[in-house]
């Protein structure tokens, strides 16, 4: 499945491993201008609030800052669905540990503000759906994604004469 969504390609899969170490794009702790963006009504922003703690100016920041492309295979995706929020669950269980909150969050209407920014600090970039998928099979494991590239350089090995 790993080896499918990175349609085997060596470069891709040392570029997901290079992903996986990537900052939040977005400093967590500087977002006062934040607004919850569930009171606009549209599902994308109720859903890159609820699931990761951004507002739609987040993503559409975070893409261009990726000049508009996928954060590992670096193209377009067919469709504007086909972009994804790459995040990392075990670094949104350490910010939740390591987060307090702050006086401030309630007058903003954030009903749990430790569990929002844990949300948000755990953002890597934004993704192609193939590439996020790719790194879910992989289970965001480092030495699979490096064995599965040396596996492909192996292969391509033994075809030369």
């Amino acid at each position: 499945w790993v080896l499918g969504c990175f349609e085997d390609d060596i470069e891709r899969l040392r570029r997901a491993v290079e992903w996986l170490a990537r900052p939040c794009p977005i400093e967590p702790d500087c977002w006062i201008g934040a607004v919850k963006s569930t009171n606009s009504g549209t599902t994308k922003a109720a859903s890159l609030w609820n699931n990761h703690g951004l507002t739609p100016a987040d993503f559409d920041q975070m893409l261009a800052e990726q000049q508009g492309v996928c954060g590992i295979c670096s193209k377009v995706p067919r469709t504007k669905r086909s972009w994804m929020v790459d995040h990392s669950e075990s670094r949104r269980q350490e910010s939740r540990l390591k987060l307090n909150s702050s006086a401030g969050d309630a007058a903003r209407g954030w009903k749990n503000p430790i569990e929002i920014r844990a949300r948000r600090a755990s953002v890597r970039g934004i993704l192609c759906d193939e590439c996020n998928k790719g790194l879910g099979f992989a289970r965001e494991n480092k030495t699979t994604l490096n064995r599965l590239a040396d596996f492909l350089v192996g292969m391509q090995n033994e075809k030369v004469p």
